[in-house]
């Protein structure tokens, strides 16, 4: 009888130590905060370092919420107002918090978002990259997304090269056409850059040198550093003009990194009697509603952009990626790169009459999906104005 009453107790405590681990998982899931289901709607929070009251960071967040809707999450937008510290603090006062989101949308401005995902990735916080992820060393040492740092689910990023080469092709092909020659028999052109540390302003000035290096009848004059501001572009473009006028040397073009730059530049000329478009040529970049009426009327050549669009397409992105993970299907594309698109003389009236009203609701977010699909996306400005909904 006691040998078999201590089989039994034997029994029972080996019971006891095999159901432990499974005791113990489901009492520390009960404790935990529930985590959102991955296919489903979410709680994420975007820290946009931009202004509130600008053009084109809210542009970028009315893109996201709309895309957001259509999915269903939850969308908290934190604004940065443009200050590299303010960034930080912001962003660790969401990471810190005792009821994180599920997803944190960063953009490396000022290049503050590496500190900033190591720790949202070290307390288990999903992290998705827009716009400007990381550049040059700071590139090598974190690696590809969901390798070093598993909850870093990818990134979007515009190709900015291209677009600043594709802006100094376009305004050399005005200049030559309209502007007026220096003395050495050049066409001399002004560079208004965004600044000097962030990937959008670095790679888009490369595409401005590259495209001036190839042509040897073009001559950048200057190259000046504006923060994005239309009243550094006002006041660096007046002091230029100053400076040219004394020199004897015409201003053929402007190549400015944003519209509001590029605003802020043809005041500037206005107020010394020359006019955009017949004087000299000017492009500009981010599809704002100013400097589309004046591709419109011929005051520019192009504002290229529709990159603030990408805020929708991060929305999409994170729930075909965290869709892939939970399921176990091979992830998309985690670290997909899209063209922006110029607003020019060739489309800027279908554009008005298609998507004049800016209203980024129409535009069929969830039809971009690529979960269980397989290939790339496709973000372009062709496929986005032949998803539009009817106006509501």
């Amino acid at each position: 009888m006691w040998r078999q009453d201590r089989v039994h107790s034997l029994l029972a405590l080996l019971l006891v130590s095999l159901a432990l681990p499974v005791l113990v998982s489901l009492t520390l899931a009960a404790i935990r905060p529930a985590a959102a289901d991955s296919t489903g709607p979410l709680r994420i929070a975007f820290l946009n370092p931009g202004k509130h009251d600008e053009f084109f960071w809210p542009a970028v967040s009315a893109a996201m919420s709309a895309a957001a809707d259509q999915f269903g999450d939850t969308l908290e937008i934190v604004y940065a107002e443009r200050d590299a510290q303010a960034i930080g603090v912001l962003g660790r006062e969401i990471i810190n918090r005792k009821s994180p989101p599920d997803v944190l949308i960063l953009v490396n401005e000022f290049q503050a978002g590496t500190a900033l995902l190591k720790e949202a990735d070290s307390r288990g916080i999903k992290t998705f990259m827009l716009l400007n992820s990381f550049y040059g060393q700071d590139a090598q040492s974190m690696g590809a997304p969901a390798t070093r740092y598993r909850h870093w689910l990818g990134s979007l990023i515009p190709d900015n090269k291209a677009a600043g080469k594709r802006m100094a092709e376009a305004l050399i092909t005005c200049v030559r056409e309209k502007a007026q020659k220096g003395k050495d028999g050049k066409y001399h052109l002004l560079g208004l850059l965004g600044d000097s540390t962030t990937p959008a302003s670095i790679d888009r000035t490369a595409g401005l040198e590259e495209a001036v290096a190839a042509r040897p009848d073009i001559v950048l004059e200057r190259m000046l550093a504006t923060n994005w501001q239309t009243g550094k572009g006002h006041d660096l473009t007046a002091n230029f003009l100053d400076w040219s006028q004394k020199q004897a040397i015409p201003l053929a073009g402007i190549w400015a990194a944003n519209d509001a730059v590029a605003l802020g530049a043809i005041a500037a000329a206005a107020e010394r009697q020359l006019t955009a478009g017949r004087d000299f040529c000017t492009v500009g970049l981010n599809w704002s509603p100013e400097a589309v009426d004046l591709v419109a009327k011929g005051e520019m050549v192009m504002t290229h952009g529709g990159h603030f669009l990408a805020g929708g397409w991060a929305i999409v992105m994170l729930h075909d990626l965290m869709a892939a993970d939970a399921t176990g299907r091979p992830a998309m594309q985690r670290e997909a790169t899209f063209s922006m698109a110029p607003i020019d003389q060739r489309n800027v009236q279908e554009f008005i009459a298609k998507l004049g009203d800016r209203d980024w609701r129409r535009i069929d977010f969830k039809s971009f999906s690529h979960h269980g699909k397989g290939g790339h996306y496709d973000f372009s400005l062709t496929k986005t104005l032949d998803h539009l909904r009817p106006p509501m």
